[in-house]
């Protein structure tokens, strides 16, 4: 059990992810509270998502990159298939995004855990995904973002097209808000999930108290980010869910805080 006089945990994630985090977090002895450094905007309906959901079923192969990616595709995707097609390979870059497709009837490939789960890189790994040529693949993601997957798979021969669903928005609060949230719970621990949240939540917080405080993040890419080196200590989680983020606040709180 973590011991609650130590460990104080910021969350930063979206607010209807970080909710079940923070819960856990609490159920475990220690305090958390959150405070989104994104917010999820669903972008508009357009002629490119219609026609590329209608002709789902030309596709061998569907990767999704996020719970969001998740929730908003098989939404429209229930616009125009009153069943989903079959023969459908479904990938999911985590496990939690796994397993929202599950949830949803849908049982999608994803890294093992001992593969670093939740990156494109453990996904690009898999024996399935080498041999692509000729083979046509959805790829269901934000706007914007790493392009590592569409770009692999295309050297590998594969036709990708990718349906961005969402745009990822920085949270408009006022310029000291965050650094008197810390202030004035004493939080030494800050959890981000991606290295755009890391960025937005270092634009908002003085190096001062960055100093102070613990960062954890889900790979070692975004520990490299220069707005990582901000931070008293990074530590890295073996993906961004909530097992793997609670695990390392069980870490930092048998090695103390100092």
């Amino acid at each position: 059990m973590i011991n609650s006089r130590e460990i104080r945990a910021l969350v930063t994630r979206p607010a209807e992810l970080a909710e079940p985090l923070v819960a856990m977090i609490q159920s475990l002895g220690a305090m958390a509270w959150s405070l989104p450094m994104i917010q999820i905007q669903p972008l508009a309906e357009s002629q490119t998502l219609r026609d590329r959901i209608l002709q789902l079923d030309h596709y061998s192969k569907v990767i999704v990159i996020s719970q969001n990616a998740a929730r908003l595709g098989l939404e429209h995707i229930e616009n125009y298939w009153p069943q989903m097609p079959l023969k459908i390979h479904w990938y999911a870059v985590g496990p939690k995004t796994r397993r929202w497709l599950k949830n949803n009837d849908i049982e999608a490939t994803c890294p093992e855990i001992r593969q670093k789960p939740g990156d494109s890189e453990a996904l690009l790994r898999l024996e399935s995904l080498q041999q692509v040529s000729g083979e046509k693949i959805l790829i269901l993601k934000g706007k914007g973002g790493r392009e590592l997957l569409e770009t692999t798979l295309r050297n590998r021969g594969a036709q990708v097209d990718c349906l961005e669903l969402y745009e990822r928005r920085k949270p408009d609060y006022p310029k000291d808000y965050l650094n008197r949230l810390i202030k004035d719970h004493a939080i030494n621990v800050i959890l981000t999930s991606s290295g755009e949240i890391l960025a937005n939540t270092v634009g908002y917080l003085s190096p001062a108290l960055s100093q102070e405080c613990y960062l954890v993040v889900p790979s070692d890419r975004i520990a490299r980010m220069p707005e990582a080196q901000a931070f008293k200590r990074v530590y890295t989680a073996r993906g961004a869910d909530n097992h793997a983020m609670v695990s390392v606040l069980n870490l930092i709180n048998s090695e103390g805080l100092t």
